[in-house]
């Protein structure tokens, strides 16, 4: 009975709030918020403007500096009896310096062709709430008027506010986050201005304040964020300081009664949500929450009251309004009320990536599966199951998918004594295409767990090992392994998946990064173990046949102009950040292999006690780099200044010569490296094979743009010259011998 009462109240809150969002009556605050935003909207035609003739107005915002050397300037959109939107037309200029911190330097010079911005504009469009109108009345006498025809013509021309205007690809809602600076009006306020093809703003209320986007492609809906970084005061200017971002949020427990259904088990019929979040600035009123956007929210609570927000149609973004400041320190409690389907995450989140503790509550159809990690005991209630999770670990993301279809089991031992639970789904059928057989697919998962453990030793949490056949995402304590998987001849077929599901027990949802800089690595490395754990079970002709693929994906990507960094979160390329690492990683491994005793044991540490470093505590980029030198044993700035932070994808054009000197054969060569900055160097493995078919390795540093390089004297004479052998690097490269 107690279960029907918990159903009958969550749908009558849900109900309540639905009904709420069209029936009660806002607050006087939110009907003037309203009023406010809509201004932010109005068509510029016939809209009250101040109008001034302008010359030589400097002005400065961040790094940025603007002059408007001479022309006309236009202030409309008037709150609190202020302007937020100005347009300028007539000559003027923009400077913006090369970011102070590499990995941003090098991301604006991929979108923009320059390191730094330096031009001429003839029109441009502001949107702000800081003090631009005040600085240009200082300079200028201006009139109350509208906008001529003639003007809004070319206003509409240049399409100066098409990338403000709030779209589903935006992160943030830029009405209300000028807006919310409007009620705090000063200095530091939000400033956005847009003139050819660029866009810089500063915005005091994001954690990292200053931006430069680009419209990079034309036809876009958004333009590409080409720079993020803190504002200048904060004095960042090192790619190992970049991911501590001062998040003005942070998310300390989720708790959630979600109730599913729909002909595929997975519409989300209701959910009640409630969020503990710690303020970490000094002082807020307006609050971020993010909420993925196929979800409808139908109510929102403060400290058990109800709180206005707003929240565009089909955007993740939710900006909510607190009847009263908030300080550090303080915890707020909110509960959100929604529905939908088709959701990649279920839960309202923050900025601020810190995992977070789960505890769920979840009310199913009787006949659906769902299969997620630390499931308690399920009861009926008629036609319904019920059950409970509590993360045994707090996560980062947590995702979950159900199924109609059941499932049979069959427990298989480990080499560690934890239990494997393997499913069958028996939907599943031999007669289907692609079908993995049973023993194979069973072998694959139990192997694959036994050779991460013996990498990164025992999954952290995980008491017992439930292992399922369909496709959604690993979590610790499942493993997603799929049954169904075409793959060629050749390849690492099931155990290159096995290997990379199964290393997510390690490099998944429980991770700790800092910052979304730090994200690679939940991509890479278990790729890169998938390739690792093949090249063990199936062959080294199946690991470097998957490694070029991925090598001919990479410059697929870089071909098509986008080579990003990847210390740069979401905004690069998913294909880049999860092959390029891949590559990144296994350049680390053979620059740390010790290739006389063929060991690799070096790297194998360093990946045991990074998977340790992840899951315990918070690390950022410059934590990871802090381990890999401390196993490689010299510094390795020239490594991950490159792969991690730079772009470029070395071409190396090798010609050598065979020749004979009184102590021996000598194998000379030269090498010119292109398409990589001028500091560019790396350790290349080559080989020199004997006519009597003997080999000897060597790993040469070489340096861009010209070097060289000697080996020997050897005691028989060579036949011929590898370079890059195993693949030491990701490049593209040309040998002659002369």
């Amino acid at each position: 009975m107690k279960q029907r009462v918990t159903r009958l109240l969550l749908v009558s809150l849900a109900l309540a709030g639905m009904l709420g969002t069209t029936t009660t009556a806002q607050s006087d605050f939110m009907k003037e918020f309203e009023t406010n935003y809509s201004r932010l909207d109005l068509d510029l035609l016939n809209n009250p403007c101040q109008i001034a003739d302008i010359k030589d107005f400097v002005y400065k915002k961040d790094v940025a500096t603007f002059t408007f050397t001479e022309g006309k300037l236009f202030l409309l959109r008037h709150v609190f009896d202020r302007p937020t939107t100005a347009i300028f037309i007539g000559t003027g200029h923009a400077t913006i310096p090369a970011p102070a911190v590499p990995v941003e330097r090098a991301n604006l010079e991929w979108a923009t062709g320059s390191p730094a911005i330096d031009e001429d504009f003839s029109i441009c469009f502001i949107r702000f709430s800081d003090d631009f109108d005040l600085e240009a009345g200082k300079l200028a006498e201006f009139e109350v008027s509208t906008l001529d025809f003639k003007y809004y013509t070319q206003t509409m021309q240049a399409q100066g506010e098409f990338f403000f205007r709030p779209r589903i690809f935006h992160t943030y809602d830029h009405y209300f986050q000028l807006l919310r600076s409007c009620y705090e009006r000063g200095p530091d306020g939000y400033f956005w201005i847009d003139f050819n093809r660029t866009n810089f703003s500063y915005d005091p209320n994001r954690p990292e304040q200053t931006a430069i986007g680009y419209e990079k492609y034309g036809g876009d809906f958004s333009a590409v964020e080409a720079v993020s970084t803190q504002r200048q005061e904060n004095g960042i200017s090192s790619n190992a300081a970049v991911s501590e971002v001062p998040y003005p949020t942070t998310l300390l427990d989720i708790r959630a009664t979600v109730e599913m259904g729909g002909m595929d088990a997975k519409k989300m019929e209701g959910c009640e949500t409630t969020i503990k979040v710690r303020v970490d600035t000094d002082s807020m009123k307006f609050v971020t929450l993010f909420l993925n956007y196929n979800l409808s929210e139908d109510s929102i609570y403060y400290h058990g009251a109800r709180v206005d927000y707003k929240r565009r149609k089909d955007f993740s973004f939710i900006g909510i309004i607190l009847p009263e400041y908030a300080y550090a320190g303080d915890t707020l409690t909110f509960t959100l009320w929604y529905h939908g389907k088709d959701f990649l995450h279920a839960f309202p989140f923050v900025e601020n990536p810190s995992p977070t503790p789960h505890t769920l509550h979840f009310r199913v159809p009787k006949d659906y599966t769902y299969l997620m990690p630390d499931k308690g005991p399920t009861g009926r209630d008629g036609r319904y199951d019920t059950f409970t999770v509590v993360t045994s670990q707090p996560y980062w993301r947590f995702s979950y998918q159900g199924y109609v279809s059941g499932y049979e089991s069959n427990p298989l031992p480990t080499a560690m004594g934890i239990t494997m639970d393997v499913l069958k789904s028996k939907a599943i059928k031999k007669q289907q295409n692609c079908f993995i057989p049973d023993d194979q697919y069973q072998s694959a998962a139990q192997q694959s767990f036994n050779y991460a453990t013996s990498t990164f030793g025992p999954p952290r949490g995980v008491f017992a090992l439930t292992v399922f056949p369909d496709s959604n995402l690993s979590m610790p304590g499942l493993v997603d392994i799929p049954q169904l998987y075409c793959y060629t001849a050749g390849t690492g077929g099931i155990e290159m998946k096995a290997g990379q599901q199964m290393s997510r027990q390690w490099f998944g949802a429980t991770l700790k990064p800092r910052s979304e800089r730090e994200y690679w690595l939940a991509d890479a490395v278990p790729d890169y173990f998938g390739l690792m754990y093949a090249q063990r079970s199936v062959g080294p002709d199946a690991f470097y046949s998957e490694l070029e693929d991925r090598r001919r994906n990479v410059l697929s990507v870089r071909d098509k102009d986008g080579d990003q960094p990847l210390a740069l979160g979401n905004r690069v390329n998913a294909v880049l950040r999860t092959y390029k690492g891949a590559w990144m990683l296994h350049m680390l491994r053979f620059a740390m292999i010790d290739l006389e005793n063929n060991s690799e044991s070096t790297f194998r540490r360093f990946l045991a006690e990074l998977s340790l470093r992840a899951n315990t505590q918070a690390f950022s980029n410059a934590d990871i780099i802090a381990l890999a030198e401390q196993h490689y044993g010299e510094p390795l700035d020239w490594f991950f200044d490159h792969w991690l932070f730079g772009r470029g994808i070395p071409k190396y054009k090798v010609e050598y010569t065979i020749e004979q000197r009184d102590d021996g054969w000598y194998v000379n060569g030269t090498v010119i490296t292109e398409d990589v900055p001028a500091e560019y160097r790396m350790p290349v493995i080559m080989r020199v094979e004997s006519k009597e078919r003997q080999n000897t390795f060597y790993r040469q540093m070489l340096a861009a743009p010209n070097d060289t390089f000697l080996f020997g004297p050897l005691p028989q004479e060579p036949k011929e010259l590898f370079f890059n052998e195993f693949f030491s690097v990701l490049c593209n490269s040309s040998v002659s011998k002369k």
